[in-house]
This record gives structure tokens, sequence and C-alpha cells, in this order.
């Protein structure tokens, strides 16, 4: 009786503690402006609902199982909750879950300290709301890793395996590059068992990933038949222009998967790098992916990183049931292993997950520490975690965490807010000449609205940035869809007139008698 009070005050605790984060993250989740990123999946995807966002990719910055599940928001009439609702929910389930996992691996007050470690590292904090697929495919991480557990122990049941299964395709389906977490998981789990003779289990393990693993295909195949199937339709060389979308995937569903993964593959972002500069940059990329982290301890982190996984081999040797560290040996391991063979330098965010393996691994040198050195109930013990977890959390109220996301987004919104406060009402312009993409995504996430695109001298409304007024750029720079030198300055003056102007922004209206 007395365990299980101690299990439920302990449940009371991580849920308030899940809760002050949550409050953090709700602030951040409405107060800080999306960026640019978030803004184009909102306006591309997720406010089109989710069936449109399930079977659509024009590029890998759609994370379409992200932007599924947040269609199904965007019903609430919100564009905030629409587009952050999804992180929000499982940042806030993460701290929980890393808690859950952590107190199976060490003692239940370290436990605590590595739920403080990982929310203070700086990537998981900076993807906790955006509107992007990391923070869900670390929520899918998480309870792979807490199911493998239960298998690995002899604590499992079928619906372990189905829901280890079902996190491996949706990690995927949120987003591709999760395959850096889920193939280190599946050798993980397939090593642990081996090493530990329980070949039955490895077997069932082997079946759940490569069920995973063709669940993936389907889901994605069905993106590459609506991709393909569109492509072939607009093609005028190809024998099936014109026809419908649909009668093509009919009669040819093989032609038209082709031709979605072709487009697919042929992407720039997923292009193999030059091996030999991965293997050069190496130490480079890893020092700016850990400086990520906790800003100026890259290359300490890296170094840390080195030692800990020999020091978990050793102690695993020692101990073939030491879970905790296999797990960190093959996570550190693999790292730099999928980068070589990939030939990669993936966008840092990509390992904001990568947290839970620095936050263990901090959490395996306290527990050694404290099972020699001190008692584990002991009151300073609980003050020093206390303490530790206080300092962690006060970490997410300084400058770097809590500096805007946006930059020309803002801008935007202010020139909008200014011309409304104006009198002038976005609600009631019907046409634009937009001169970079950010304006397009901004109107619609504020105010709902879709204007139509005109050329300049047609369009009722001209957002003019600051480059334009720049003559040092004569070239079109995405996102920007004009500059100085091809932007017709001498039609703008003669046909409409300034009703708003901001420091990086001037919003003109055609003239009465243009």
């Amino acid at each position: 009786m007395k365990n299980r009070a101690i299990k439920d005050k302990n449940i009371i605790y991580i849920v308030l503690i899940a809760i002050a984060y949550a409050a953090v993250y709700a602030e951040r989740m409405f107060n800080n402006m999306p960026w640019y990123d978030e803004l184009y999946t909102y306006y591309s995807f997720i406010s089109r609902g989710p069936l449109y966002a399930t079977i659509h990719w024009p590029l890998p910055n759609n994370h379409v199982g992200y932007s599924a599940l947040s269609g199904f928001l965007s019903y609430f009439g919100n564009a905030t909750i629409a587009l952050r609702g999804v992180s929000f929910i499982c940042a806030t389930l993460n701290i929980m879950l890393v808690y859950f996992l952590a107190r199976k691996l060490i003692d239940n007050k370290t436990a605590y300290l590595s739920v403080f470690l990982y929310a203070a590292v700086f990537l998981v904090h900076n993807m906790a709301v955006q509107g992007r697929g990391y923070t869900l495919s670390t929520t899918c991480y998480l309870i792979s890793l807490l199911c493998l557990y239960r298998i690995c122990f002899d604590l499992n049941g079928k619906k372990e395996y189905i829901i280890y299964t079902l996190c491996l395709s949706m990690g995927i389906y949120a987003i591709p590059s999760s395959t850096f977490w889920v193939i280190p998981v599946c050798v993980f789990g397939g090593l642990f068992l081996l090493i530990n003779g329980k070949g039955g289990k490895l077997l069932k393990l082997i079946i759940a990933s490569a069920v995973a693993a063709l669940i993936s295909v389907g889901i994605y195949f069905m993106i590459w038949l609506a991709i393909g199937s569109n492509l072939l339709s607009k093609d005028a060389s190809s024998a099936y222009f014109g026809v419908y979308q649909l009668d093509i995937i009919k009669k040819d569903p093989f032609a038209a998967s082709k031709a979605g993964l072709d487009y697919m593959l042929a992407s720039p972002y997923i292009q193999s790098m030059d091996p030999a500069v991965v293997k050069k940059e190496l130490f480079i990329y890893l020092d700016n992916l850990f400086d990520q982290f906790f800003s100026g301890m890259g290359w300490v982190i890296l170094g840390f990183f080195a030692i800990t996984a020999v020091i978990a081999l050793i102690r695993f040797i020692k101990d073939r049931t030491a879970f905790l560290e296999l797990f960190l040996f093959v996570s550190i391991a693999m790292l730099p292993v999928m980068l070589i063979v990939q030939s990669v330098q993936p966008y840092l965010r990509v390992f904001s997950f990568f947290g839970l393996v620095l936050s263990l691994s901090v959490s395996m040198y306290v527990d050694i520490f404290v099972s020699r050195f001190l008692k584990r109930g002991s009151r300073f013990y609980t003050g020093a975690v206390i303490l530790a977890g206080c300092l962690l959390f006060a970490l997410l109220f300084t400058y770097r965490y809590r500096a805007p996301m946006a930059d020309r987004e803002i801008d935007i919104a202010d020139a909008l807010s200014a011309m409304e406060q104006g009198g002038n009402r976005v609600s009631d312009m019907t046409s634009i000449y937009y001169t970079d993409d950010y304006q397009k995504y901004v109107i619609k996430f504020l105010y709902d609205k879709e204007l139509a695109e005109e050329p300049l001298g047609e369009c009722d409304y001209v957002m003019v940035s600051d480059t334009l007024e720049d003559k040092s750029i004569d070239h079109i720079d995405w996102p920007m869809l004009t500059c100085y030198g091809v932007f017709d300055t001498e039609l703008l003056n003669s046909r409409y007139e300034v009703i708003t102007s901001t420091d990086r922004y001037r919003i003109y209206r055609k003239k009465t008698n243009g």
C-alpha cells in the first residue's frame, strides 16, 4: 500500500510538472508569430483539411502526417490551434512520457531530473509548439521505446507490438527523416533480444518492424499515386495528358506511382551530398547540432557523447540486461554512421529527438553517483533535484528561448494591423500583387483571406517591401518574388497611392481615378 501511495503521489507530481510546461508552451504558442515554414504548411495544406493534406507532397517541407492530423484541428476555426495544436499536445505529453520511460531505467527522483534536462534542450523547446512534425515524431519515438522496454522484459502482450508498429509508421509518416530514430530503435531492440537469447521475441520484433515499413510504404504509395497522376494529367508528352486523375490511377497505378516517386526523389532537399564532404564536415556538423542543444556547448556535448558511448558499452558488457546502456550506445554510435551512410546533412531540427539521449546520458551518470555516494531518500538529493529542476525550468524564460521565431512575417502583420487601424480593412481587400511569398501566407493565417493575385496595374492593392528599394538586390531571391531591377516603380507610383507605411513595408491602394 505504501509503494502504491508513493507511486500515486509521483503521478500527481509529474502531471503538475507537465501542466507547468503546458502553460509555458501555450504562451509561446499564441504569442510567438509563426515563421515561414509554418505559414507555408498552414496555407498549402492544413487549412485545406485533412484529406487534402494526406495526399499532397510537393516538397519535403510538408510533414504529411502532421499536416493531416492538424487538418482536423482546422475545423475549430482557430488558425493557431490548427497550426500548432498537435505539437502543443505532443510537447506536453512528451514531458510525462520522458518521466515514465526514465523511471523504468533509473531511480524515480533522477527521472524527474531527466524531464527537466530534456525540456531544457533548446531544440526540444524551440520545436515544442511549431507547426512542424518534429515534436509529433518524438512522441512516437518515446512510445515506441516504452513498448520496447515492455517487450524486452517480458511485460508485454500483443498490444505492445501493435503500438510499436504504429509508432514507427506514424513517425515516418509525420516526417520521413524519422528514420534517424526509427532505424536505431529497431537495431537496439533487436540487439538486446538477440544478446539476451530471446529468439522468439526477436522474430516478433522483426516482423513488427517489417510491417511498420510496409505500412509506411503503403502510406507514401497513396501520396505517389496522387502526385504522379496529377503530373501525368498535366504533361503534354504523357499518354495520359488531360485524363482525369482518378481514371489514371484506376488504369495504370504503377505509372502514376512511379511518376510520383521520381518527383519526390528528384527534390534537391532529398538528394545526397558528396560522401567525401559529409565525412570531412562531420564533426563540424555535429558541433553545430549540439550547439543547438545548449548554446556554446557543441564540442563539449560531442565529447561527452563520445565518452558516454564507451562507458555505456562497457557497462552493458558487464550486465547484458542494462537496457539504458545499450540504448545510449546504439543511439550515439549510429548517429554519425547514418549521416555517413546516407551522405546527408539534414536540418539540425531533425535531431530534436536526440535531446532524450542527452537527458538520459546525464541521468545515467547522476544515477551512478547517487548509488555510490548518496542515499536515494536523502533530503540533500531531493533538494538538489528540485533546485536543478527550478534552474532548468527558469532557462525557458531567457531571451534565447523566448526570442521571436518570425522576422519579416511580424513586419507584415504590423503593416496589416496599421492598415486596419487607419480604417482600411483586410476583409474588404479583393485583389493584390504580391512582392513576396510571406504576404499571402500571413494574410491567410491572420485573416483567413485568400486574395486574388493579379498583375501590377490591374490589382487593387500592392504590398511593397524595403528590399524593392535596395539597388544592390538585382535578382529575385526566394521567397521574394520581385526585386529592384525588374519592379515597375513608375507604374506603381502613377496608379497607386500609399495608405500604410512602416519601416519595412508600404501598402498601396489603387487610385480611384487609376
